[in-house]
């Protein structure tokens, strides 16, 4: 198993069949290089953004009950 924090690695045919920790700024992602990513960067294959809908939407937050002093 290889440590790799930067996705440009160029896969090549003698890479298949081994298997990379690969570093997205957030988690570890463990790949088993096939011959379908052969001529490829690592990097290509590493999702850095949330899928989904609107990423930024701000929650909001529910105001506690203080007391207030008088």
């Amino acid at each position: 198993m290889t440590y790799i924090t930067k996705g440009n690695k160029y896969l090549t045919i003698n890479d298949v069949g081994l298997s990379y920790k690969i570093y997205n700024g957030r988690k570890w992602f463990t790949f088993i290089i096939t011959e379908n990513m052969c001529l490829h960067f690592l990097g290509e294959f590493i999702l850095t953004k949330k899928l989904g809908g609107n990423i930024h939407k701000i929650k909001n937050k529910k105001k506690s009950n203080l007391k207030k002093k008088k």
